[in-house]
């Protein structure tokens, strides 16, 4: 399933009034724009709402208003959600122009049943989403889609640590973690993902994150767990700590992620853990602030096109954002959405929604950053 469509606002009505408009994506996306504009926010808000429908927790912000459009092959899915002061309002499920599940303010709803194909009465707790609470694979399987996406989405932020900060205690054969305890969701559990990955896919799975390496101007020999070998630790534990080490090809001794620069153990976390959700074959969508950060010119450029390689050849869709010009001269045109913020709203332009005009401008030859930089995206767009 793919996230094709999303309406959001926020303290609708009020002062703090923030709208976002126009967002329509593909299946490979580049959110450019200055800083101040809402980049990291659209991600955000599409990180909370996989949150929202795949566990069981608070609402993330006080308030907000969702209208968001999936598809699946042919199949439409439009899922609603309201709410203020951590309350729902509404909540609404249509696949295919067919109203399957509805909530109010009060917890009560409706839902259809599969199994018995009539429409059920329910009640649900006023500040839970009943698109997770009512979850039942043989009543009303259609909610595992949204569960599905959710579930799989992975939201990294290229700008933070990834995992350089953290050590685990494991058997070196064996994870003390099953697959299922280990929570995708965390980028920076990225160790235990190295852990797994091994165990589930061996030289294969080590051979594929060193080819990626090589592609960044990293050649790296091997890649294990095992202790730091910069720095040392009393730590009382039963099982002593262990970190991830690299053996470089132009290096006589090992390097531990200590050691590393972060823009280089950035990129081998991110390697790493994306590998390992391609080949579990569970990534649904995956986010990506700020790719790139810290990493030079030529490292920047080629990380971008190996995401984007995968994105195409694993079939997952990619949202990233950025106002590095590096990164925007190497993710063609086709996709780019440009948000601009208009007052109180954010507004996002693209080959879909905008397309004569980008049509226009790759007809002049320019770099793509320029197509940004000279505001030339602000050419005839509506106000």
């Amino acid at each position: 399933m793919q996230l094709e469509k999303l309406e959001y606002c926020q303290f609708e009505g009020q002062p703090n009034e923030w709208k976002l408009e126009g967002a329509t994506f593909e299946n490979i996306n580049l959110i450019v724009g200055k800083n101040a504009t809402g980049k990291s926010r659209v991600l955000n808000i599409i990180g909370s709402l996989a949150n929202i429908l795949s566990r069981a927790r608070k609402l993330p912000y006080l308030n907000g208003k969702y209208k968001v459009h999936f598809k699946k092959n042919k199949k439409s899915i439009i899922y609603s959600l309201e709410y203020k002061e951590e309350m729902i309002i509404k909540e609404k499920l249509v696949v295919d122009k067919e109203t399957l599940m509805t909530r109010m303010s009060d917890g009560k709803g409706k839902i259809v049943s599969t199994q018995f194909k009539e429409k059920m009465n329910f009640q649900t707790s006023i500040n839970e989403v009943a698109a997770f609470t009512k979850r039942d694979s043989i009543q009303h399987p259609f909610l595992d889609d949204l569960y599905t996406w959710a579930e799989y989405l992975i939201h990294f932020r290229f700008g933070t640590p990834l995992g350089k900060d953290k050590l685990i205690a494991l058997n070196r054969t064996k994870t003390d973690k099953s697959e299922s305890q280990i929570d995708l969701k965390d980028t920076n559990e990225v160790l235990r993902k190295l852990q797994e990955g091994i165990n589930k896919f061996g030289s294969k799975f080590i051979s594929q994150i060193r080819k990626d390496m090589a592609s960044l101007g990293y050649e790296i020999k091997n890649i294990e767990l095992g202790s730091p070998v910069s720095f040392r630790i009393e730590s009382g534990l039963q099982k002593a700590p262990l970190c991830l080490i690299v053996k470089e090809a132009d290096l006589k001794g090992k390097t531990d992620q200590n050691d590393m620069s972060q823009g280089m153990f950035r990129a081998l976390s991110l390697i790493v853990q994306i590998n390992y959700v391609s080949m579990s074959k569970v990534s649904s969508c995956i986010l990506i602030d700020d790719i790139g950060e810290g990493l030079d010119y030529e490292r920047s450029t080629s990380l971008i096109k190996l995401i984007v390689k995968k994105a195409k050849d694993k079939a997952f869709q990619l949202i990233m954002a950025t106002n590095d010009r590096f990164v925007m001269n190497n993710v063609a045109l086709q996709h780019w959405s440009i948000i601009n913020r208009l007052g109180n709203k954010s507004v996002l332009y693209n080959s879909v929604n905008s397309k004569n005009l980008f049509n226009e401008f790759e007809m002049i030859g320019l770099d793509n950053f320029d197509f940004f930089s000279s505001n030339y995206y602000l050419k005839g767009l509506r106000k």
